[in-house]
């Protein structure tokens, strides 16, 4: 599978992809649901620019560790990560829990500044969610509205 994924292909015969639902700097999310449990999630797929050939060893070994990680996370502010690979073609991909909302930055856009109950109630959330993925191990990196999900 090379990027873009279109509508319909299947990523490593378990992920049937739907639609793009978001892009960024390193790849973009597609909705998609498992092949056989037709159960939905959110798929990113890595693009592999940027991840620096010299590097990819080290990098792709970063990933696993992350999303074995990840995946034992319980706070209920941290998506599921169901799946982690990398494709024939070299694309690392995440099969995460599909979230039903908006990101905060979005959110922002449309409804404007919040009531300071209402700021603290989310950053509580956030603090709970990265708190619990510092103790083990884990630092985001890319902490930002567009990455805060409102659900």
């Amino acid at each position: 599978m090379s990027l873009p994924a279109q509508p319909g292909e299947t990523l490593r015969g378990r992920y049937k992809i739907r639609e793009q639902i978001g892009q960024g700097g390193m790849g973009e999310v597609w909705r998609a649901e498992h092949h056989l449990l037709a159960h939905p999630a959110a798929v990113k797929l890595v693009r592999p620019e940027s991840i620096p050939s010299a590097d990819r060893a080290v990098i792709l070994k970063r990933f696993e560790r992350e999303a074995k990680i990840t995946a034992n996370l319980t706070s209920p502010h941290t998506v599921d990560l169901y799946d982690y690979g990398v494709t024939d073609d070299g694309i690392v991909y995440y099969v995460m829990e599909l979230c039903d909302g908006v990101d905060l930055e979005q959110l922002l856009e449309r409804w404007g500044p919040m009531a300071p109950a209402r700021v603290v109630h989310f950053l509580r959330q956030t603090c709970h969610s990265l708190a619990e993925a510092h103790a083990a191990g884990l630092m985001h990196r890319d902490i930002k509205p567009s990455n805060l999900l409102c659900c």
